[in-house]
């Protein structure tokens, strides 16, 4: 504690460029830092190549005194501005500085636009305009204004135009009642945790799904990113335009996390943590009733502060990079960075630096929170350098007092990630441009070309363009380089757009361009203009025009959309977001699509699924004399999956409703009665057979919510066991908790330690209802479910419950788990190590001794373990209790598991893959064994870390030292 207020110093400038270490092939360039800069969180460059930069010199407050914990910051002071940076002699470094504007209240977002900039800074949006050349703006419009000042971290942020020429801004979650100054006497518009977008020249405000916490970005084809601190990567799957115009959207989500998300996202940094959040993180560990998540309970090695998401799209790097996800995580000092994939019709990220980051500093003072494809072709770095940048409300109050969260308010720097070798280009004054030059720039290889040459077309509305701009989107010659050629024709087809000359021939001739992208647009603007759908695009081979297809037949009243509709569901329906896509559409039709359907032979998975669906939908809204219509058409398939699939959605659309109903509710009549309890029996039939295809067992169980529970309750306790494979444990677990007998707690209880860890949690889940906490409080304590067990936002609900008998049970809980009885051997150890000084080069070798069977570090052991390349960050005390006490807090994917075979054999180890027919265990020295699930009797989770416990046993104090030391090194 006492060390906390213990100062890092600043690096100067030059310095600090050599505290980094940067990706192969690559170094960052200083470009500009204090004077000419301080605290950059946004930039955005005009057509000559000049810099505006949002300079948030009040973050995170004027004035600790007026600072409160969960309270609006209505008394800080504006000192925020925008600075104009230029680079006269064209060397890439930014030698000229003037204030632009000043007195802004936490500038974050800044987009050049007709000569001047919007700026996003909270309470307000402004534009700011330099209308007599000397570098300041003398014109100050205050354009919109509400967006509530609370959190310093979740304000308005990042405003980016799209290719609609409308101004994209993440909103996070602050919210606000939103005027527009110009028509003040209009009611405010309510902006909750979405983002927003506005028309620039008629003010049309509209919020949309998001909630970016910082960043916003684009891809070439119109995709829209965000990023929250624990979300790095999210994909707004359904496009803007279609949640405005569409009542109510059938989705599963509107936004994706392309990336892995939660709170144990490892990062690699190489700055040493800083001993306020050592202290800190102590703390959070200790704390019993306040529970944190895990990436707060450590002092570092995960991801805590993803910012400034920016899709690379520029051409001085490496054309594979080309796409690649760049993000910032300030609170570790690095930019991390992954390759984005496809998948359907959004997108799946991996990491590429592997066990490494992208950028990694060893200056604490390293704040980069944003990053942007500039003139050059490359990304640039806002780099606030503060010595702190946590939120004043989630540090505890005399922490706080011992830091200055304002230190470094004065300093702030922007790197240029470039390549070796990189040499400067010639940056052209774009706005000197000919019109002619413009409309080429569209297919130019750097985003900026092509987005400042969109702009500006827009800007001029010159009518000499119109010819050029079709002759562009018609242009479909061979190309080296096709990809950015169909982008001047996508940038080619928005400009016509917003000079007004958009016509229908322009529309049919993108309908048939042969880069899906184009084709997908050309929908969105189709449904715009109430221009008719091609009912051949339906069959496009590509999913995403099918899927936008789908949408756009949404907005449609065409006599078509029930043949259309038809054609989409014959073709690949494995993608969910195109079957909700059909649902949407089918809104209103559901019961006449459904009876062509089920006449059809085919019955793959994916068409059941769409039947499913669409019934459920139909149900929702109809009432019993519609169901029964419903059901029979499903009893005159003659495809018994196409009749489960109906009789399944149809029940789950009946209990979704307000007031739930089931089918002994309905007027059915004996004969459709009949029917089902035929359907469902002959579920428990396929159910009880293993060699009947998972698929159709699967099934088999969903159906079987709508018996009654004495008719089904054995069959669904069987499938508990990990015997069974994954996805059925978890169905089943499902199907019994839909059920509200009090017997179902009984069965999950004693069924959860023979479950696979998926299928554990899926329990855990149906307990955390409020009718079942008492049951689940009984299991904890009598040791049939560990408490740490729990995910960490069911541990917080337990530990901070209004009812205090739950809460003090659940805090009784918690002390119990802390309390190990392996504490005392920690304490033990942490004695006899006091005075001993550990040497990296005699920890390596206890590490290859005594834990390489399991872990790997520095290229040494094996992966059977948690990977050990982040835990650097540890504190000593920290990785003693994960050695010698390996199960005190073990993630479900490192417990040990114990196969008991039909023959007697024993095996043990955890879980390293499963398939339908067999499970594989690894043990220690990577000994692997599949086993077919056909010869498993039962499985049992011994709630223990594979670890083994003991290891003081072979370990003396002086070589517990040299391993914590190897350990710990960089």
């Amino acid at each position: 504690s006492q060390n906390i207020a213990k100062s890092r110093s600043a690096l100067e400038p030059q310095d600090a460029l050599k505290s980094f270490r940067v990706a192969d092939g690559f170094e960052l360039q200083l470009i500009a830092s204090e004077p000419l800069v301080c605290d950059p969180v946004a930039i955005d460059f005009d057509e000559r190549g000049r810099a505006y930069v949002a300079e948030m010199r009040d973050y995170p407050y004027t004035d600790p005194k007026n600072d409160l914990p969960f309270s609006e910051s209505k008394n800080d002071l504006p000192l925020g501005r925008i600075r104009l940076l230029t680079d006269t002699d064209g060397d890439g470094v930014y030698d000229q500085s003037s204030i632009f504007a000043e007195d802004l209240s936490w500038p974050s977002g800044i987009a050049v636009s007709r000569g001047g900039v919007f700026v996003a800074a909270t309470p307000d949006v402004w534009y700011l305009k330099d209308n007599d050349g000397d570098g300041k703006a003398d014109e100050r419009q205050k354009v919109m204004t509400g967006f509530r000042k609370y959190n310093v971290q979740a304000l308005i942020n990042n405003l980016k135009f799209g290719m609609d020429h409308k101004l994209y801004c993440a909103g996070s979650s602050n919210g606000g009642n939103i005027s527009h100054v110009a028509f003040e006497k209009n009611k405010p518009i309510t902006l909750k945790t979405q983002d927003f977008r506005f028309d620039t020249k008629t003010s049309l405000f509209e919020p949309l799904a998001g909630g970016g916490r910082f960043g916003n970005t684009f891809n070439d084809w119109g995709d829209r990113f965000i990023c929250n601190i624990r979300n790095p990567i999210r994909h707004i799957v359904v496009p803007d335009e279609w949640t405005i115009r569409i009542p109510r959207m059938i989705a599963p989500s509107l936004v994706h996390d392309v990336a892995t998300s939660g709170d144990t996202i490892p990062v690699y940094r190489r700055s040493p943590a800083e001993e306020w959040r050592i202290e800190n993180a102590q703390r959070l560990r200790q704390a019993t009733e306040t529970p944190s998540p895990k990436s707060e309970s450590v002092a570092a090695g995960y991801m805590t502060s993803a910012s400034g998401l920016t899709i690379y799209r520029g051409s001085a790097y490496p054309p594979e990079m080309y796409g690649q996800a760049f993000l910032c995580e300030s609170a570790g000092n690095l930019i991390h960075r992954q390759r984005m994939n496809p998948h359907g019709i959004t997108f799946q990220s991996e990491r590429i630096d592997i066990h490494s980051e992208f950028v990694a500093s060893m200056d604490n003072w390293f704040r980069p929170v944003n990053l942007v494809n500039a003139p050059d072709g490359t990304l640039h770095v806002a780099d606030m350098y503060r010595e702190t940048i946590e939120h004043p409300w989630s540090m505890p109050d005399d922490i706080k007092a011992k830091l200055d969260l304002r230190n470094g308010m004065d300093r702030g720097r922007i790197y240029r990630i470039a390549p070796h070798g990189f040499r400067m280009p010639i940056i052209p004054d774009m706005g000197q441009f000919p019109s002619a030059d413009l409309v080429a720039s569209l297919s130019h290889p750097d985003s900026w070309r092509r987005e400042t040459a969109h702009r500006l077309i827009f800007e001029r509305q010159d009518t000499s363009t119109i010819p050029l701009l079709r002759a562009n989107l018609r242009d479909h010659r061979p190309a080296a380089f096709p990809d950015f050629q169909a982008m001047g024709r996508l940038l080619a087809l928005w400009s016509l757009q917003g000079s007004g000359e958009l016509s229908v021939d322009d529309i049919s001739i993108a309908f048939r361009d042969p880069h899906p992208s184009v084709r997908r647009h050309a929908l969105r603007l189709a449904s715009l203009h109430r221009s008719a759908l091609p009912e051949w695009m339906a069959s496009d081979i590509d999913l995403g025009v099918r899927t936008e297809y789908a949408w756009a037949l949404s907005s449609t009243q065409a006599l078509s959309r029930i043949e259309s509709l038809e054609t989409l569901c014959g073709h690949d329906l494995s993608d969910a977001w195109l079957r909700d896509a059909i649902a949407t559409a089918a809104q209103g039709i559901e019961l006449e699509l459904i009876s062509r359907l089920v006449q059809k032979p085919s019955s793959s998975e994916d068409q059941v699924s769409i039947l499913q669906t669409l019934a459920s939908e139909f149900s929702k809204g109809s009432n019993d004399e519609q169901v029964v219509r419903l059901l029979q058409a499903a009893k005159q398939s003659t495809n018994f999956r196409s009749q489960n699939a109906l009789l399944q959605g149809c029940g789950k659309g009946l209990r979704a409703t307000s007031l739930p109903r089931t089918f002994e509710s309905l007027s059915l009549g004996e004969e459709l009665r009949s029917w089902i309890a035929s359907v469902l029996s002959q579920g428990i039939k396929d159910l009880s057979d293993p060699q009947t295809p998972i698929a159709i067992r699967s099934a088999a169980i969903e159906i079987l919510q709508h018996a009654r529970f004495d008719e089904v309750r054995t069959i669904l306790t069987e499938q508990l066991s990990i015997a069974h494979p994954t996805p059925l444990q978890v169905l089943a677990v499902r199907v019994l908790a839909s059920f509200r007998e009090p017997e179902v707690t009984q069965e999950l209880v004693k069924a959860y330690k023979r479950l696979s860890p998926e299928a554990r949690t899926e329990v855990l889940v149906a307990m955390s209802r409020s009718d079942r906490v008492p049951q689940l409080l009984d299991a904890m304590e009598s040791e049939q479910i560990q408490f740490n067990d729990l995910p960490f936002a069911q541990r917080s609900q337990l530990l901070r419950s209004t009812n205090a008998g739950w809460k003090s049970r659940a805090v009784h809980l918690a002390t119990q788990e802390k309390s190990s009885s392996r504490s005392e051997v920690v304490r033990e150890m942490e004695n006899a190590m006091e005075s001993l000084h550990g040497t990296v080069a005699r920890g390596a070798a206890v590490f290859e001794r005594t834990c390489s069977q399991c872990h790997r570090r520095n290229g040494i052991g094996i992966d059977l373990g948690p990977p050990l390349e982040t835990v650097q960050h540890r504190s000593p005390g920290e990785l003693l209790v994960a050695i010698l006490d390996p199960s005190r807090e073990v993630l479900p994917n490192y417990q040990e598991y114990a196969a008991l075979l039909h023959s007697g054999t024993v095996i043990t180890g955890v879980i390293a893959e499963e398939s339908n027919d067999s499970i594989t265990l690894t043990r220690a020295g990577s000994i692997q064994q599949r086993i077919p699930r056909s010869d498993i009797e039962t499985v049992i989770n011994s709630e223990r870390s594979i670890m083994p416990e003991g290891l003081e046993k072979s370990i003396t104090p002086q070589e517990m030292a040299d391993l914590l030391a190897f350990l710990r090194a960089q």
